[in-house]
């Protein structure tokens, strides 16, 4: 065998060890189908776009709030009812804060805000600018979410709500510190 003919061989072993196997790029192509489809799906909660909700969201799939597993439904006819949360915001401004995928499942850290304008459960409207930060953990299937686990501070969030105006004083103004002494060498 040639030197040329030697190392050819070699650097093509070593290109095919280096290289994925058919499996795992497979893996790497679905979690990059699942991660496009859930950015879809928060940009989605920042327009009010029902119909990419309804179309992301398996009708039969559920949803998980702390030890609470209720049925997500769907297709929804309004998108509050479709995200309850998003859905009572006007000015509405959603930012991933991290996003990863690993096999059918996503995660991502998030924060919503938004003008407090509608009803949301047993919380009336009030007006005020409020956010809230969420850890979401989406199981797709057939591309769509047929699972969403969902963790939020539901107290900060109803804290803000409810909170009352509260009349501040101006702080007083700091007093100067004292003069320093002069020293002997100054």
């Amino acid at each position: 065998m040639t030197r040329f003919a030697a190392l050819s061989l070699g650097l093509t072993l070593a290109f095919a060890a280096l290289s994925p196997s058919p499996a795992l790029a497979d893996q790497r192509a679905v979690e990059a189908a699942n991660l496009a489809l859930v950015k879809q799906v928060f940009a989605a909660l920042e327009k009010g776009d029902l119909q990419t909700i309804n179309r992301a969201f398996a009708p039969d799939g559920v949803s998980v709030f702390g030890l609470e597993r209720r049925p997500r439904g769907g297709p929804h006819r309004t998108f509050a009812e479709a995200a309850p949360f998003p859905g009572a915001l006007d000015r509405r401004e959603v930012k991933i804060e991290q996003l990863f995928a690993d096999g059918n499942w996503v995660a991502v850290r998030s924060t919503i805000c938004g003008d407090h304008v509608r009803t949301m459960g047993a919380l009336p409207a009030g007006g005020k600018r409020v956010c809230s930060a969420y850890i979401n953990l989406y199981e797709i299937a057939g591309g769509r979410i047929v699972t969403n686990i969902v963790g939020t501070d539901r107290q900060q969030l109803r804290d803000q709500i409810e909170a009352k105006s509260v009349e501040t004083k101006p702080a007083a103004k700091a007093a100067s510190p004292p003069a320093r002494p002069a020293t002997a060498t100054e």
